[in-house]
């Protein structure tokens, strides 16, 4: 039969099993320490790779841990490719791109910023991308960069387009209105509330046209 235990006995018990434990833990963590140094010390710093190898790692890094990267290896996570690529990825096409001797590093973060600013609030934003000369103002530039921007609502590209269909050929402005805006597969109440808002905007920026919604 197995022994009574008195409540002394079995606090006392209890703390020599916790010391145990507290000891056992603290030996496998100092082991994974170890194992972490061991393999730290086995890994070669990125500094002493061939560049293009280096470049290829770091490629795969995000913009945050780029960023982070650049506190070590800042020769290397600085470098221009890493950030053009970045640019490119969720701004597929801005003015500023063809502007020579642009930073992509510092395009990257006006790009986000104003990105950020314009998914809040579209006029607001838009006012950032001029501010900082990533846009210029022509129809065809717009186009190109709302069509390739991936990072951008798309209700607030939706509602800044709704308000640019002055002096445009009617048909050119509903293509363009349907290629910004998402429009259901079949005809439906939403598709008629599209083609009103459409209407209403476009005989409200061009008068001259005699039409009416």
């Amino acid at each position: 039969m197995g022994q009574i235990l008195t409540r002394r006995q079995y606090e006392d018990l209890l703390i020599d099993g916790l010391a145990v434990a507290a000891v056992s833990n603290a030996a496998r963590q100092q082991s994974n320490r170890a194992d972490r140094s061991r393999a730290l010390a086995r890994f070669r710093d990125l500094s002493e790779l061939p560049p293009e190898l280096a470049l290829a790692i770091l490629s795969h890094l995000g913009p945050t841990d780029l960023c982070l990267a650049a506190c070590v290896w800042g020769h290397l996570a600085n470098d221009e490719l890493l950030w053009q690529a970045l640019c490119k990825n969720a701004w597929a096409y801005c003015t500023a791109y063809s502007v020579p001797g642009r930073s992509y590093r510092q395009l990257y973060l006006r790009l986000d910023e104003a990105s950020l600013s314009f998914n809040a609030d579209c006029f607001d934003g838009f006012a950032c991308f001029l501010r900082h000369e990533i846009l210029i103002d022509e129809p065809g530039e717009l186009a190109l960069f709302f069509h390739g921007a991936r990072v951008l609502d798309r209700r607030q590209v939706s509602r800044f387009m709704e308000t640019r269909f002055e002096n445009q050929f009617l048909p050119n402005a509903l293509r363009k209105f349907f290629n910004e805006v998402e429009a259901p597969n079949a005809r439906n109440e939403y598709l008629s509330l599209l083609l009103d808002r459409f209407s209403l905007r476009f005989v409200a920026s061009n008068p001259g046209t005699g039409l009416s919604k």
